[in-house]
């Protein structure tokens, strides 16, 4: 299943947080895109020092990070993608496996699969997949924005 999952990472000026979500994530998918969306930090040269297939590296001028994760889509040759941000971090390495199982057994009328997570009080620490799951229809989403 995992070698059908890409991994998008959009960064800007993330070189202190960056190596720990990288690092992370290679314990459990084998195909990252990073997209250094114009940093100014030492982003590129921590990107640029990386060794490793799994990862495909692209730069390109700040356009923002929406503009980046649309960047990384059109370089997957995959079934799932899954977006993390750069100071983002996975609980546990089992979380992106369960986000990935959760994928896949949702019925195919389903375009979009979102996870909520949990962040202690005040920011910092490790986010977690919230639970219990839940599931919204076009009506929560749009008319009484609980996204």
């Amino acid at each position: 299943m995992f070698e059908k999952t890409f991994l998008i990472i959009p960064a800007f000026n993330e070189a202190k947080t960056i190596q720990k979500v990288v690092e992370g994530a290679l314990q459990t998918v084998s195909n990252i895109i990073v997209i250094d969306d114009g940093s100014t930090d030492e982003t590129q040269e921590y990107l640029d020092a990386l060794d490793d297939p799994r990862i495909i590296r692209i730069y390109q001028s700040n356009q923002g990070c929406n503009a980046a994760r649309h960047r990384g889509e059109q370089n997957i040759r995959g079934r799932f993608v899954v977006f993390l941000d750069s100071d983002d971090e996975l609980a546990t390495p089992e979380t992106l496996e369960r986000m990935v199982d959760r994928i896949a057994s949702t019925p195919n009328d389903v375009g979009v699969v979102g996870f909520g997570v949990t962040t202690p009080s005040g920011g910092g620490g490790h986010s977690q997949l919230a639970e219990p799951e839940m599931l919204l229809d076009y009506g929560d989403v749009i008319c009484e924005r609980k996204v």
